[in-house]
């Protein structure tokens, strides 16, 4: 999956409007970046990986990936993008960040799971020292252009697991949000 975040400016009352393009996701299953996510997988689940800003880790579908800022080829080929036009990871009131990441290759699931998760899940990010825990709160599938659900809500610290669907098809985008427990 090709991730293209464009900042839309127009000037109209929506100026600066955040507008998500998850593009070009496709099956690779003889690629590189493929290769790169299976040995990443298998070598270093749970490992903080160089260069990365964190992990998150999921235990009901059993992913433990790094956290990369921003949502290029090679950054997605190693793990999950940090979408730095959304809110700074660390939470906060009044903040919703965003992660993306592929919906699965070959060997390598990635986010390809991501389905499988239900109200009331727990996900955790662990950034440097900080350990952050979110509660599933909200699971929609959305047209790419289709951001709404991606906005700040007041008062809430929220963060959202962005990937393609349907696996192969990735015409769509499932949106997996969770609130802060801690």
């Amino acid at each position: 999956m090709f991730l293209f975040v464009r900042r839309i400016k127009n000037h109209s009352a929506k100026m600066g409007k955040l507008i998500l393009f998850l593009t070009g996701c496709t099956l690779c299953l003889y690629s590189p970046i493929c290769k790169t996510i299976d040995r990443y997988q298998s070598q270093n689940v749970g490992q903080i990986q160089e260069g990365s800003i964190g992990r998150v880790e999921i235990t009901a579908i059993h992913v433990n990936l790094p956290i990369f800022s921003g949502v290029d080829e090679e950054v997605l080929g190693k793990g999950i993008g940090y979408i730095k036009e959304s809110s700074p990871l660390g939470g906060g009131e009044h903040t919703h960040s965003i992660l993306a990441g592929h919906c699965g290759g070959v060997k390598a699931d990635m986010f390809l799971r991501l389905k499988e998760l239900k109200q009331g899940d727990e996900f955790v990010l662990y950034l440097g020292k900080r350990k952050l825990v979110y509660e599933v709160c909200e699971i929609q599938v959305i047209l790419p252009t289709e951001t709404e659900t991606l906005k700040v809500q007041k008062g809430r610290d929220l963060v959202s697991l962005v990937t393609c669907t349907p696996y192969g098809i990735n015409t769509h985008r499932l949106v997996v949000t969770g609130e802060r427990k801690s």
